[in-house]
């Protein structure tokens, strides 16, 4: 292995240990202080949709921003972990990325919330989770397959 991509695993190693640890904070928060990020992303979001002709309800609001919030936690965990494996292990590896958000989200809905007062762990989060993890890894295989398509048209024009 060559110091380069030793350096990008390590590197994407501690960012998905670093988000982690944001999911599991993020999870001892109370229900009352994880409202409030709630509402302060809301009230961010809200005036953009109304610039643009939608309305929506606070409370729907409130529930896709907490939603896309889980989703994009994922997301980028998944991203993350997948180019650990990529650049410290190999690519067939890559695909053990989901199942690593899937334990993540089971163990913080299930453990880290049901210890937090004013939180109750929800199934539909897990798979909103899991889901992110998944479409990490269904773009970085895309990403993949372009750089190789690439790198084949570019040996191709060599010969």
């Amino acid at each position: 292995m060559n110091k380069k991509r030793y350096i990008w695993g390590v590197t994407f190693g501690l960012s998905t240990l670093f988000i982690t640890l944001f999911i599991f904070w993020n999870s001892l928060q109370t229900g009352e202080e994880s409202g409030k990020m709630s509402d302060v992303a809301v009230n961010i979001v809200k005036p953009i949709l109304e610039f643009f002709g939608i309305t929506v309800k606070d409370h729907t609001l409130g529930v896709l921003v907490r939603k896309t919030a889980h989703f994009s936690e994922y997301f980028v965990l998944g991203t993350s972990f997948s180019l650990c494996l990529l650049n410290l292990i190999n690519r067939h590896f890559i695909y053990f990325s989901p199942l690593y958000c899937l334990v993540v989200a089971v163990c913080d809905e299930f453990i880290m919330q049901m210890a937090t007062s004013g939180r109750s762990p929800q199934w539909t989060d897990v798979l909103i989770d899991f889901g992110g993890g998944v479409f990490s890894l269904l773009i970085l295989i895309f990403a993949l397959y372009l750089v190789g398509r690439k790198r084949n048209r570019r040996k191709e024009q060599r010969l």
